[in-house]
């Protein structure tokens, strides 16, 4: 199934095989695609109603959002479920201003992103720990994200020179952890990486909550650009 340019209001599509989107598309509502293969090689934009619409992708064996496209929400909600199979957004942008859950990607066996901003909002990487092969960015992708949760049963690789996390909410890994964050103070409040080592950078301080980071028989290696305070309110140097 093909599409190439509309504007319209509410879609949506369900196919046994293929969705391919190759133009641009501007919805007033949501936009809900449900198929084996979707591949979306067009910008889409949500917001040209009353009410911004959500974006709902939920594939089977691939979903791909590239060709340097850009999917708009406005203050609504990306969520993208793999189905088991490849989630890769690495060609593209991803956009919410949500203050609440701007994304949440899931059911996944591989993780590839391109830039994301949800500068106000969460950003959710699994459920369950339902992503069960690593997680990681393009080599130029930028993140921009307020506060990050994340359950997989595998490694997550968020550590390009320019992302910007505010805090970690709750990541939970049966894999190795490298998370960057280029601006400001980094927050975490749990962390768990099931016995494999972490690398946490930031360009301010990093400032653990009590009992945040739950690495048992790995190496943690905490970097900051100022200071880092553990869960009494004490700055270690």
């Amino acid at each position: 199934m093909l599409f190439r340019s509309s504007l319209i209001e509410t879609l949506s599509v369900t196919a046994a095989n293929q969705v391919l989107f190759q133009g641009p598309v501007v919805l007033s509502g949501d936009l809900n695609v449900t198929a084996d293969h979707i591949h979306l090689l067009a910008s889409i934009d949500t917001t040209a109603g009353a009410f911004d619409g959500q974006i709902r992708l939920n594939g089977e064996t691939e979903i791909l959002v590239g060709d340097s496209s850009v999917l708009m929400v406005g203050q609504a909600t990306i969520a993208i479920d793999g189905g088991g199979g490849i989630i890769d957004t690495s060609g593209s942008t991803l956009h919410s201003s949500a203050n609440s859950t701007a994304m949440v990607f899931r059911n996944a066996s591989q993780l590839t992103f391109g830039n994301l901003n949800a500068s106000s909002g969460q950003v959710v990487m699994g459920v369950d720990q339902d992503l069960v092969g690593p997680t990681t960015q393009s080599s130029k992708a930028i993140m921009l994200i307020d506060r990050l949760q994340v359950s997989s049963s595998s490694s997550l690789d968020l550590s390009n020179q320019a992302n910007d996390f505010r805090s970690l909410e709750q990541v939970a890994l049966d894999g190795e952890l490298k998370i960057h964050d280029a601006a400001g103070d980094l927050a975490v409040q749990s962390m768990t990486t099931a016995g494999f080592d972490a690398t946490l950078t930031a360009a301010g301080a990093i400032v653990l909550t009590q009992q945040a980071v739950d690495a048992t028989g790995a190496v943690v290696r905490l970097t900051a650009g100022k200071e880092i305070v553990d869960g009494d309110g004490n700055a270690a140097t």
